[in-house]
């Protein structure tokens, strides 16, 4: 959709200055990230909308011309049905059956809203799985480890940097974290690039293990060091465990 509309050298395209700002506004929205963040909050609820020709298409008789676009009016060529454009659009793509429902505010505050009796649900909307407790102290533990002998990257950034170019080990993240979007990236990222990650409950226990005075709310393992054991035994525990609530 951001395509350029500059052309070639020899074959100049036209309205390249309205198209560059128009590529802009689209890009600084955001949108695939928004999707991506949305479907792993909103598991089932987002789907993903195939948009090509809703805004040429006519709810009524289903006929798709570009001509039926008239600025920010529709009017169908075929049967002259009038609308807006931007909801002719929004009608199609019910037609074909993609929005399957609409999520009033309340139904989403309710989905949305924490039950106290799932601790799941309690944590932060980013914690999709529980780890043991059996398995809490054995990774602050290769934490302490692996910063001393090993190499960690700490904090939110140099986290992000770590997964995208693939070079950390394993993942922790605390549960705790607030607002909870400073870290709600990391597990989607996680998954994308397959790197293993885990969740601890507090950043203040994170910070002691990697002998720091403030709190992580994340942590790479680049080189587990003299951890690499207890860090393998972790992963193995965490592959086995998803695997099975899968």
């Amino acid at each position: 959709m951001a395509w350029s509309a500059k052309g070639t050298k020899e074959n100049s395209g036209k309205n390249a200055a309205q198209k560059r700002g128009l590529n802009k506004s689209v890009l600084n929205q955001g949108c695939g990230i928004l999707a991506t963040i949305l479907s792993y909050m909103l598991v089932g609820v987002v789907i993903r909308v195939g948009p090509a020709y809703t805004s040429q298409t006519c709810s009524m008789c289903l006929h798709i011309s570009k001509d039926s676009r008239l600025r920010r009016l529709f009017r169908c060529v075929l049967c002259g049905f009038t609308h807006h454009d931007c909801p002719e659009a929004i009608s199609i793509s019910t037609h074909r059956g993609v929005l399957i429902d609409i999520i009033t505010c309340s139904d989403l505050q309710t989905l949305l809203k924490p039950n106290p009796s799932n601790d799941l649900m309690a944590k932060g909307y980013y914690v999709k799985f529980e780890v043991p407790d059996d398995l809490v102290n054995p990774i602050y533990e290769a934490l302490r480890i692996s910063s001393s002998s090993g190499k960690v990257k700490k904090g939110t950034n140099e986290v992000t940097k770590a997964i995208e170019r693939n070079t950390a080990k394993m993942v922790i993240i605390a549960e705790d974290v607030d607002p909870p979007e400073v870290v709600a990236h990391l597990p989607i990222l996680c998954d994308e690039q397959k790197i293993p990650f885990a969740f601890v409950p507090s950043q203040q226990e994170m910070g002691k293990s990697l002998g720091l005075e403030t709190r992580s709310a994340a942590t790479a393992i680049m080189d587990s060091g003299d951890a690499k054991h207890i860090v393998d035994q972790i992963i193995e525990s965490l592959a086995a465990m998803r695997g099975a609530n899968k």
